[in-house]
């Protein structure tokens, strides 16, 4: 995998299916088309729910957000290449892409057809 060092980036993947909010300590991922369902929508999230993933503060999980990144990446993250910004590194393949804190192991995997949280 090439991975490129940077500070931060907004970026989206091959498909125009997934954009990308990258910083030193998170990321956040929005999800245009995809064909799982997310888990219940947790009772305190009073936004959109399951839309998308991050990584902060050395955790991963499901976006509860009143926004959406989609239309606004500067860049293509090609597959076989990712971008790592501090501790957090996301690697786009034909599969999907996947992002994860370096130091503390967690992270996601989001494609159309499935999504894990680890």
């Amino acid at each position: 995998m090439d991975i490129s060092d940077v500070d931060e980036a907004i970026f989206q993947t091959p498909s125009n299916n997934i954009v990308c909010s990258l910083t030193a300590s998170a990321v956040r991922c929005d999800i245009v088309r995809k064909t799982w369902t997310p888990p219940p929508e947790p009772a305190d999230c009073e936004l959109d729910w399951g839309n998308g993933m991050y990584i902060e503060a050395g955790k991963a999980g499901m976006t509860c957000t009143g926004d959406t990144l989609i239309g606004s990446a500067k860049e293509t993250l090609g597959y076989g290449k990712g971008l790592r910004s501090g501790a957090v590194a996301c690697e786009s393949v034909s599969t999907g892409l996947t992002c994860r804190d370096e130091k503390t192991g967690r992270g996601f995997t989001l494609a159309v057809a499935r999504y894990s949280i680890f």
